[in-house]
C-alpha cells in the first residue's frame, strides 16, 4: 500500500524534502511519484535502503544526461518537468558541486517564475478591473476571483522561494 506525505515545497525547502525521501527510504518506503495534486509525495513499500537524495534542474535532459549521472553513482528516481530527483549511496559526490553553476540554475528558475508571475499579475489586475466594472452575478465574480488568486499564489510563492535561495547562493559565492 502506498503512503502519501505532504510536501513543504521544492522551491522553499528542497533540503528538507530530500531528507524526508532519505528517512522514508530508511524505513523501506521509496519515492515513487507525486500525490495530492502535486502538493505531496507518494511512497511505495520495499526493502529498507540507506541512500541519500539530490536534485538538479536540466531543461534538456536526455539519455546522455542521465547516463552521466549514473556514471557518477546517482540513480534516477523521478522527474517533475525539468527537475530531476536522484538517489545514491551515502558519501557519493553531490550532483552540484559548483556553487556558480548552482547560482545559474537558481537564477534560471527564478526568471522562469518571474515571467509567469508577471503574466499572473496582469491577469489578476484585468480580472479585478472586470469585476469592478461589469455587473456579473456574484458566483461568477467569486469564481473568477478565486481562480486568479490561485494563479497568483502558484506563481508568486515559488518566485519568492527561488529569489531567496538565489540571494543565499550569491552570498555564498562572495565568501
Amino acid at each position: 500500500m502506498t503512503k502519501k506525505r505532504m510536501s513543504s515545497g521544492l522551491a522553499f525547502r528542497p533540503e528538507r524534502e530530500l531528507q524526508v525521501f532519505r528517512e522514508m527510504a530508511l524505513k523501506g518506503e521509496h519515492l515513487s511519484g507525486t500525490a495530492m495534486a502535486g502538493h505531496g509525495w507518494e511512497f511505495t513499500p520495499g526493502e529498507k535502503e540507506d541512500v541519500i537524495f539530490d536534485m538538479t534542474t536540466e531543461a534538456d535532459a536526455d539519455e546522455e544526461f542521465f547516463a552521466m549521472c549514473k556514471e557518477a553513482g546517482w540513480t534516477h528516481v523521478l522527474s517533475l518537468s525539468d527537475t530531476h530527483i536522484f538517489k545514491a549511496a551515502p558519501g557519493t559526490v553531490a550532483l552540484h558541486t559548483d556553487d556558480e553553476l548552482e547560482a545559474e540554475v537558481l537564477e534560471s528558475r527564478r526568471n522562469m517564475f518571474a515571467k509567469s508571475s508577471a503574466v499572473a499579475a496582469v491577469i489578476f489586475i484585468a480580472v479585478f478591473l472586470l469585476i469592478s466594472n461589469v455587473n456579473w452575478p456574484n458566483i461568477i465574480e467569486v469564481v473568477l476571483g478565486v481562480a486568479t488568486i490561485f494563479v497568483v499564489v502558484y506563481t508568486w510563492l515559488p518566485l519568492i522561494g527561488f529569489q531567496f535561495k538565489l540571494i543565499k547562493a550569491r552570498k555564498k559565492l562572495e565568501e
